[in-house]
């Protein structure tokens, strides 16, 4: 496999391929914000505002694609945000902005994906122009000016090899292209030159992937058919990797005096759009379709027709993305939010394919008639719960959840009847909704009133998202944050997370009944009526252990991941790495595995 040289650049969204490929440039971050406004599916025409050898550019959210007289210019792109959305929520407007922009960045990888000794002279026949129109008059030079530059819903470029055609055209808001080719071509013609990515490989599934910064982009398993008035035959298709390191399709029984229609999948990593996107949680349903969350404050996220609510609400908006099981198109995408900052953080799926959503909302949050709490408890935010129907068209319930200070809901968990089990941290002091004979019904933390932390929750809501089955608090005199939380067959919870209080409720006999220092992990155990601890136990060393997620087995053993700075966390004889790895202040992750009665 050759290696091919590596871009790593600041992007002009309106710059021509060749410049991009050639230099670095300073970004206007405000233009390129104006540019991804609105979602775009269609082909914009080149007539002079970009050099010659470019025909069409198709932009996508994280994506432009240029097309050539020689193949395709992918020019991907990611906008890194140095700030969290807090820093910015009480800032003038002025003020924000000019903050936003020098705590703002751009990072882009450009990938070329050349057709060998193609004909450059390939007549390109548009179709479907839109009534719409642009118009470019960018710098004083009017000779590099251009009106009226039409759009298209697909382009085709005739004869770039003998007999063969490219067909570029929109799928799902993706680019897609088809090689068609003529009764007796040559498809040993086509050859793919890849250049700028990180590296590329045919995979097992026969799958072209091309490495890049921000990413995998596959071109998926090629499918590839021949027809005629009657039959429609799939026919054996694959990359193949040239011994000079190009990519050729091989074509196995098919008919020669037939057309045949080349169709690669494309798919990758991203979702988003052209601010900033990210995803918090994941979940998969029974027919293996994809379910994520997050937060945006992208304009152009990708949304699809019919869902809740497919327009950003004014500053971070929670989404719900839910694709096929090829990861090829969204199958729904919908904001969820108000004019506040909102975060998803945890999704669950229920039979049903219905979506439960938690996290941290604002101000005027969509909620549902009959929800537990439908008002904002003011502080910086309150936890939420929200279901999604099987079509991400409606909300079947959403409700706050919190006191006067700040909650957040970190993780969402459902039982077989679909109450849903939510944890997370406040530092509301007694304003926090607790029930009647819960574990425990008073706060402990020291942080009441603080942004810095407070005690964990857990919460069992009902079916209708109308009421608390229970809510409790947990912790110390400090701050714990309890970041995840799984349900036995049962109804017990267990609950993992974070505390630095030195008189965390542990339970007699437990693994480890005393604070280490730092931040310890702890891991609890609740009864299924949320009255008492099964268990609860530290687990840490002398620095910082931090644990985000849990599992349980079949014999309700449990198993957590997170972090540690410490060198002396507790590992075991036998385990694959008993020792720490130390440099600088980094990292090294942890997987601990406590016996079923925490021991």
């Amino acid at each position: 496999m050759r290696k091919t040289i590596n871009f790593y650049i600041l992007i002009i969204l309106w710059l021509i391929p060749s410049l991009v490929l050639a230099q670095p440039a300073q970004t206007n971050l405000q233009a390129q914000q104006l540019l991804n406004k609105n979602r775009t599916s269609f082909f914009i025409e080149n007539k002079g505002q970009w050099p010659a050898e470019v025909l069409y550019l198709a932009r996508i959210g994280g994506m432009n694609a240029w097309i050539t007289n020689k193949g395709v210019v992918y020019d991907y792109y990611q906008i890194i945000r140095n700030y969290k959305p807090e820093e910015t929520i009480k800032l003038p407007l002025h003020e924000k902005d000019e903050f936003e922009r020098k705590h703002t960045g751009i990072r882009g990888q450009v990938i070329n994906i050349e057709l060998e000794n193609a004909n450059t002279q390939a007549n390109n026949v548009p179709s479907g122009m839109r009534e719409t129109y642009y118009n470019y008059f960018i710098g004083n030079d009017s000779t590099k000016w251009a009106s009226f530059v039409h759009l298209y819903d697909e382009v085709s470029l005739k004869e770039v090899y003998a007999g063969i055609e490219v067909r570029y055209y929109f799928d799902n808001g993706l680019v897609r292209y088809d090689y068609i080719a003529k009764p007796g071509a040559d498809l040993t013609q086509i050859k793919l030159n890849i250049q700028g990515a990180e590296d590329y490989q045919i995979n097992e599934q026969g799958e072209l992937v091309l490495q890049t910064i921000l990413g995998d982009i596959t071109h998926g398993k090629l499918y590839a058919y021949q027809q005629t008035e009657k039959i429609k035959t799939e026919i054996s298709c694959a990359f193949n990797l040239n011994q000079n390191g190009t990519i050729g399709i091989l074509a196995e029984n098919y008919n020669p005096a037939l057309a045949l229609v080349i169709d690669p999948l494309i798919y990758s990593t991203y979702i988003g759009g052209a601010a900033d996107d990210v995803g918090n949680s994941i979940a998969i349903d029974s027919s293996g379709n994809t379910f994520v969350t997050g937060y945006t404050n992208s304009g152009n996220y990708p949304t699809t027709s019919g869902a809740y609510d497919v327009s950003q609400n004014i500053n971070y908006d929670v989404f719900v993305s839910k694709l096929n099981t090829f990861g090829s198109a969204l199958i729904y995408s919908t904001f969820i939010g108000g004019n506040g900052a909102d975060r998803g953080n945890s999704i669950a799926i229920n039979v049903d394919g219905n979506a439960f959503i938690t996290g941290c909302a604002d101000v005027n949050y969509p909620t549902t008639s009959g929800a537990f709490d439908m008002s904002w408890n003011w502080g910086y935010g309150d936890g939420f719960v929200t279901k999604l129907n099987e079509t991400g068209s409606t909300l079947l319930y959403s409700t706050y959840i919190g006191g006067g200070g700040d909650d957040a809901g970190y993780s969402i968990a459902l039982d077989g009847i679909g109450n849903a089990f939510i944890t997370g941290s406040t530092n509301n002091g007694n304003s926090f909704p607790t029930t009647s004979g819960a574990y425990d019904t008073t706060f402990n933390g020291g942080y009441a009133g603080s942004t810095t932390g407070g005690d964990a929750f857990i919460i069992k809501l009902n079916t209708s998202g109308s009421a608390l089955i229970y809510s409790t608090f947990f912790g110390g005199s400090n701050v714990e944050f309890s970041n995840s939380i799984t349900i036995d067959t049962n109804g017990n919870a267990f609950i993992a997370g974070t505390t630095n209080s030195l008189n965390l409720p542990v339970t007699i006999g437990s693994y480890d009944t005393n604070y280490n220092g730092g931040y310890d992990v702890f891991v609890a155990k609740l009864n299924s009526s949320g009255s008492a601890l099964v268990y609860s136990t530290y687990i840490g060393g002398g620095a910082d252990d931090q644990a985000y997620a849990i599992a349980i087995d079949n014999s309700r053993n449990s198993i957590i991941t997170g972090t540690t700075t410490s060198v002396n966390y507790p590992t075991t004889s036998g385990a694959y790495d008993t020792s720490f790895y130390y440099a600088g202040n980094y990292t090294d992750i942890i997987l601990t595995k406590l016996n079923v009665s925490g021991t």
